[in-house]
């Protein structure tokens, strides 16, 4: 069983994998939203934190 966590933009459920690993991406089902995971304690709960968007590169 995963674990969950709310989404930030749209507040729908996020399943967190039992296996995840700080730094791991995750993305919202409902909208789409990339998340890296981080960790929010020792108990090793993770929080979502919005995952960098790179930047298309047009050769400029």
């Amino acid at each position: 069983m995963s674990a969950t966590a709310n989404c930030l933009e749209c507040d729908a459920p996020v399943p967190v994998p039992q296996d995840a690993i700080k730094g791991e991406i995750v993305t919202c089902k409902e909208c789409g939203t990339a998340f890296e995971l981080a960790l929010a304690g020792s108990d090793g709960a993770f929080t979502l934190l919005l995952a960098e968007q790179e930047e298309e590169d047009w050769g400029e």
